[in-house]
């Protein structure tokens, strides 16, 4: 029979790859790639592999084909978490006031930790800023860190954490080790388990010895997150920067104009906990000088060279 007019079967493609070339195998001629840059796209990985072999793998052989190599290079993730008590516990040998703890009584192992240098904490402002990341692999849970500032406004880690979604562990240790002071400013985002941490008994923070107020950048984000509105971010983020009543309460007077929600959202949160006020700044040693008053009354001693120069003394320890 023969068949007349356009041929009209359509074909399925032809694959460009090759059933025999497995990923264990081509993750052997990626290695020097994933070990100069273990975040080298998927994408680069199967452009090599077509320059060297002849052959377009699969986005998804290209993905298990680097995360073979990063297991022969790094070690794989039970190997790398089950490594951290001993390189911990070895730091606390070696290292001169090296402090690490560890949490058996949550289902998910915590561990904190922080270094001798935490010594200058007790030179810096009293402030104390609280923050953390979702970690995202095959363990979930938390990075925290606890950061200080000396007089120029350079930051300080002082002490670190890896846990669950479990505050209290981390504000409990941060506070017996690092933070011994009182009257300290705990700056934190509005997420009610820090508030919930610190709230608890045993924690070492209470009503005398601190306040906690919020980040304006989480207190911004938490705003879009809910409101959505960029219109009136800049409004709501000038509220806090509002050294004065009066200039406070100009913009929260925009904001409750222009949504009444908004305003009652703001009204929720206790003015104290986010206005930035009471922060000393270089006018107050020029209203001293012009009344001719001594300005070491009204500054705490933080402000001066020789407290700087005491945050920096402590060493970190040969390992």
């Amino acid at each position: 029979m023969i068949l007349k007019g356009p041929h009209t079967c359509v074909s399925s493609p032809i694959s460009q790859d090759h059933n025999k070339l497995g990923s264990q195998m081509i993750s052997q001629t990626i290695r020097e790639i994933i070990e100069a840059n273990p975040s080298t796209p998927i994408s680069t990985i199967i452009a090599h592999i077509k320059l060297t072999m002849g052959y377009t793998i699969s986005y998804k052989k290209g993905w298990l084909t680097k995360q073979h190599a990063i297991e022969n290079i790094f070690g794989n993730w039970e190997e790398s978490y089950n490594k951290l008590p001993g390189m911990l516990q070895a730091m606390q040998m070696y290292v001169p006031g090296f402090i690490w703890k560890f949490n058996t009584q949550l289902a998910y192992q915590g561990y904190f930790w922080t270094f001798k240098p935490i010594d200058g904490f007790a030179f810096c402002k009293p402030i104390v800023q609280v923050d953390g990341t979702f970690l995202y692999n095959k363990y979930k849970g938390m990075l925290l860190v606890a950061v200080a500032q000396d007089d120029c406004n350079n930051i300080i880690p002082i002490a670190f954490a890896v846990l669950a979604m479990h505050g209290f562990f981390f504000l409990k240790n941060l506070r017996r080790y690092v933070t011994l002071q009182d009257r300290l400013c705990l700056i934190s985002d509005l997420h009610e388990a820090i508030r919930s941490a610190y709230s608890r008994n045993r924690s070492g923070w209470t009503e005398n010895n601190f306040i906690c107020v919020y980040c304006i950048r989480h207190f911004a984000q938490n705003f879009m997150r809910r409101f959505k509105n960029a219109a009136l971010k800049k409004d709501v983020v000038n509220m806090p920067y509002g050294m004065t009543d009066p200039r406070f309460f100009y913009y929260y007077n925009i904001v409750r104009d222009t949504n009444a929600e908004v305003a009652q959202w703001l009204d929720n949160i206790p003015r104290e906990n986010f206005q930035k006020v009471y922060i000393p700044c270089s006018h107050v040693l020029a209203s001293c000088l012009h009344a001719r008053h001594n300005y070491q009354t009204y500054i705490s001693p933080i402000y001066t060279l020789q407290q700087v120069a005491k945050v920096y003394e402590g060493q970190f320890g040969e390992l």
